[in-house]
């Protein structure tokens, strides 16, 4: 058994080594998340490059070095002190550059400069190890070069800025320099006894070494991305338009099949996720022959086993750059390929022969679905008649089986596309300015047809007054319809509502149906005036239908005050929580993340919520985390606790513990 003293030192000494090799792994894994401008002629295109080089000659020197305290602490030790002066000013140059340097400096300037100062850094430095038998000789040649990088910091302007980052940089390799060498004069044993083994083996050695340093590189890497890869890109007001060429550097257009994604949701036994694994199909530009059969898609919403038209970028940091991983463009137009028909139409064709193009679909009315739902086919409305209006005279477009139609060779001008209809179904005009097409010939125009199906009336109070709620188109059975975005409509000041583009069928109409709020202190209700939704009486909408005065009656429910204090396990207050009150009877009452009415608690975590009627009650509470490390956001919950309105207390207690919302689906 080896005495307690030995086993202390062998125990530093391989916590020193796998600190060597885990810096070096760390300066290997930044310098290929280094961004990468795409413009070669950016003033700091050169710089980064210069930084990326320096990193890997940081990571470089931290392997070799530990490699070699296995079996010689006096060589890894002296590798570290003579690499000191070059390498940390390596990392240090650059990074001043870009914390000092104007906007647009000189490159050449500076890469000059950098020139300059790293080799009369070496000299001065290194010079003295390479004479070190001729001491005198390499005292004179120090003192040389040494007064010239005295001249040139004097005079330079970022010397108060590069002499601490290159102490700090210095110190980090001298550290590891002087313990391995250190410990070699105080006799500690090596790590490994050094062994005779042939050219053959340590080529091996050296071979299998960097296919683990690769391979864990590129591990980290993609962990990185799909860990980054959300919906969360700037926005700029919609799709781009229609393109028939590359519209930035960098981008790729091609269709591929999903095989695998981000197992976020799932809906109907598919998944969907905000990253996508794809087997590329067809080609158009963007991705060379050489390229692998499959890519890595990034920040976009997918569905696993669709085939999707894809419109993304290169990722602009060194290593993702090299591997098949595109990101999401922001405003780019990847969609499932069943939405995807105008694009691929466009791609296939060309751009117009001569003057400009409009193209576009007429879908016939279908349910909402929003994008939280698996892509299906369309409907299309073949042999639908377009007018196309313009200063010359009007022309007549059909549709196509696809329900697509296009015009080509216009002329420059302002252009009115209307889809003729009959009274029961509506769709949107369109107008084309002149300058539009000067800007791009081709220019997208889609048409939507709805069912002109609608329902109108007020809601008023006791007084006869206006009172302002919400009102709601739902199923029979008092479930949401998804008919389109606007199903649920806050009425205006006058106490009137308005809902349109319902399709035919059955329905009821409910007011406030997810339960009072402080702006709305009604009771939920249904027409004409039951209190369950079963009792209420169905609407019949033939197509095109429309139903006036569906009046509603309200009353004021009385209000109280609930008093709710949230903290964490341990019992410390939740500031900045929110608050839920949901009402029996509502959809809310399951699914508490469904209503939009919440308090705020301060900074004691404590909030006051009015709870209106006499109804049962759920309270719960929900604290939004910020992930500072990779800059996500997640939430914990309460459990909720169910409470009798009319015996209701002065305060309730709510502890966040969870990680899902309560009744979440």
């Amino acid at each position: 058994m080896l005495p307690k003293r030995l086993l202390a030192k062998r125990a530093i000494s391989w916590l020193a080594l796998a600190l060597g090799a885990g810096l070096g792994f760390f300066a290997l894994f930044m310098s290929g998340q280094a961004w990468i401008p795409d413009d070669r002629t950016s003033p700091r295109y050169l710089t980064v490059w210069l930084l990326v080089v320096d990193l890997g000659l940081y990571a470089l020197v931290f392997f070799i070095g530990s490699s070699i305290a296995l079996r010689d602490r006096r060589r890894a030790g002296l590798l570290f002190l003579v690499s000191t002066p070059v390498v940390a000013f390596c990392l240090t140059f650059p990074a001043a550059v870009f914390r000092l340097a104007p906007p647009e400096p000189d490159t050449d300037l500076l890469s000059f400069a950098v020139l300059i100062l790293e080799i009369l850094l070496f000299i001065s430095l290194f010079a003295p190890l390479v004479v070190i038998r001729k001491r005198r000789h390499a005292v004179y040649l120090f003192l040389i070069s040494a007064s010239d990088v005295g001249l040139v910091f004097g005079n330079s302007r970022w010397s108060g800025q590069l002499l601490p980052w290159l102490g700090a940089w210095s110190a980090l390799f001298l550290v590891f320099g002087l313990f391995w060498w250190g410990t070699d004069k105080l006799g500690w044993p090596a790590l490994v006894a050094p062994q005779p083994r042939s050219l053959r083996r340590r080529l091996a050695a050296i071979f299998v070494g960097c296919l683990l340093v690769a391979t864990l590189d590129l591990t980290a890497t993609l962990g990185l991305v799909l860990l980054q890869s959300s919906l969360d890109l700037p926005s700029c007001g919609g799709a781009s338009p229609l393109f028939v060429q590359p519209q930035s550097p960098g981008q790729a257009v091609f269709t591929a099949r999903l095989i695998r994604v981000g197992h976020t949701t799932r809906v109907s036994g598919q998944w969907a996720g905000y990253w996508a694994i794809g087997l590329v199909q067809e080609r158009f530009w963007g991705w060379p022959g050489w390229a692998p059969p499959f890519v890595l898609i990034t920040h976009s919403f997918f569905w696993e086993g669709e085939t999707y038209f894809i419109d993304a970028g290169r990722v602009n940091r060194l290593l993702p750059r090299l591997l098949p991983i595109l990101e999401f463009r922001s405003c780019g137009r990847t969609s499932p390929l069943v939405d995807a028909e105008i694009e691929m139409r466009v791609l296939r064709e060309g751009p117009p022969a001569s003057g400009a193009r409009i193209i576009g679909f007429v879908r016939k009315p279908e349910p909402f679905t929003g994008m939280f739902a698996p892509p299906k086919a369309h409907t299309p409305f073949a042999g639908a008649k377009i007018s196309l209006r313009g200063s010359s005279g009007t022309t007549i477009v059909t549709t196509d089986q696809e329900g697509i139609y296009e015009v080509d060779g216009l002329a420059p001008d302002d252009y009115t596309l209307k889809l003729a209809l009959p009274d029961t179904q509506f769709a949107h005009e369109h107008e084309v300015k002149k300058g539009a097409l000067v800007r791009n010939s081709l220019s997208e125009q889609d048409f939507y047809v709805v069912w002109n199906g609608i329902v109108e009336g007020t809601v008023r109070d006791i007084t006869g007054g206006p009172a302002r709620a919400w009102v709601e188109l739902q199923n029979p059975d008092g479930t949401g319809t998804a008919l389109s975005i606007n199903s649920l409509r806050r009425n205006d000041k006058s106490g009137s509502y308005r809902i349109d583009k319902i399709p035919p069928g059955r329905y009821i109409l409910a007011v406030n149906p997810y339960g009072p709020s402080e702006d709305s202190p009604y009771t939920r209700l249904y027409y004409p005036s039951a209190t369950r939704a079963q009792d209420a009486r169905l609407l019949d909408i033939a197509p095109g239908h429309h139903v006036k005065n569906l009046d509603f009656i309200v009353s004021p429910l009385p209000e109280r005050k609930l008093q709710v204090r949230v903290t964490w396990p341990d019992g410390r207050p939740v500031a900045r929580a929110w608050v839920y009150i949901v009402y029996e009877h509502t959809n809310a009452y399951v699914f508490l993340n469904e209503t939009g009415d919440f308090r705020v608690t301060d900074h004691d975590g404590l909030a006051s919520v009015p709870v209106f009627g006499g109804s049962r009650i759920r309270v719960s509470a929900e604290k939004s985390i910020d992930n500072e490390k990779t800059g996500a956001i997640s939430s914990r919950y309460s459990p909720p606790v169910q409470l009798e309105a009319d015996k209701l207390p002065s305060n309730v207690d709510l502890v966040i513990s969870l990680l899902k919302p309560p009744g979440s689906r």
